[in-house]
């Protein structure tokens, strides 16, 4: 009897190639690289104002495709042919909307992908200005400092330069505009305004015009200030 249990225990090793050194039993042809799965960001806007969002893509032929979305978002559809896919996301809620891709084949191998689609619908504002409206005794080394509510686009923040128009940045006083350079830091939301010359005693007035957007294309809200005055020191 005990032979007989020897000699089961040994065949069984040999099958599962333990005494030869292989893997475990049944996992020498076992796939383990995780499945394609892409996303075509080639025409997604990640930053938007639509409430709905279509999705597509590729994944390895034969592997399932699932898409969590963070609620109150919802998946509208999702539909695999192939090699490729595609879905439709709508209800996105403002700000950010956390979407998860993932992809299993017949192995249960797995490939993630992870983003976020920010929906931004809120028009910005300035938050801040320096000098302050109406400001009296302001120095003549002063910087005009527009702080805004969000990012703005970049591109639509000029000064006035005789060799460049239009012009969304102004400053003037009765004489007519005050030429200067514009500096926009997008980390700080900040565009600082730096004139050439500040006369003493004298009332400047800011403007802003409405082409200043947000980053989706919202123009300042109309609520917004846009023009304020101050007043240099005698």
């Amino acid at each position: 009897m005990l032979r007989k249990m020897r000699r089961k225990i040994i065949t069984t090793l040999l099958l599962c190639g333990v005494v030869l050194g292989l893997a475990a039993c049944g996992d020498t042809d076992r796939d383990e690289t995780s499945p394609e799965l892409t996303l075509d960001t080639s025409t997604l806007l990640f930053l938007r104002q639509d409430p709905t969002v279509d999705l597509v893509g590729t994944i390895e032929a034969g592997s399932r495709l699932e898409i969590d979305v963070e609620a109150p978002a919802v998946l509208e559809s999702q539909s695999v042919e192939g090699t490729n896919w595609q879905a439709r996301i709508v209800e996105l809620k403002e700000g950010a909307n956390s979407i998860v891709l993932t992809a299993e084949d017949g192995q249960g191998n797995l490939s993630n992908l992870r983003f976020t689609i920010v929906k931004d619908t809120t028009a910005p504002t300035v938050a801040k200005t320096l000098p302050a409206d109406a400001a009296t005794d302001v120095p003549l080394d002063a910087l005009i400092q527009v702080t805004f509510s969000e990012a703005v686009n970049p591109d639509f923040i000029r000064a006035v330069d005789l060799n460049q128009m239009p012009v969304n940045f102004y400053l003037e006083d009765a004489n007519g505009p005050v030429e200067g350079t514009v500096q926009y830091t997008a980390g700080a939301l900040l565009a600082v305004f730096k004139p050439t010359i500040l006369t003493a005693g004298t009332v400047y007035t800011v403007t802003l015009d409405p082409g200043i957007t947000d980053l989706v294309g919202l123009p300042l809200a109309a609520e917004s200030i846009t023009t304020w005055t101050f007043t240099t020191a005698p």
